[in-house]
């Protein structure tokens, strides 16, 4: 028996993407504890700190995980990974 589709592709495929955020949304979501940026800080290199920092970001506002060449661009920013 086939499985039931309830998203066609377009569907899944923005299912499956991470959100585009607000500027609010943002400032809300990508606002790190002083913990988490410690965590961050014991990571090896600014590119797993920033990974880290983003993964972290977006499973705060959705729960869920996202490969790392799907991230926006404007959820990234080095400054704050130092």
């Amino acid at each position: 028996m086939p499985r039931m589709q309830i998203l066609g592709a377009v569907e899944r495929q923005e299912f499956d993407a991470p959100p585009f955020f607000t500027s609010l949304q943002r400032k809300r979501d990508f606002d790190f504890s002083r913990g988490v940026r410690a965590l961050a800080g014991q990571l090896r290199g600014p590119t797993n700190r920033v990974l880290f920092l983003v993964s972290f970001g977006y499973f705060k506002a959705t729960h869920r995980f996202y490969l790392s060449d799907q991230f926006q661009r404007q959820g990234i920013d080095v400054r704050h990974t130092q």
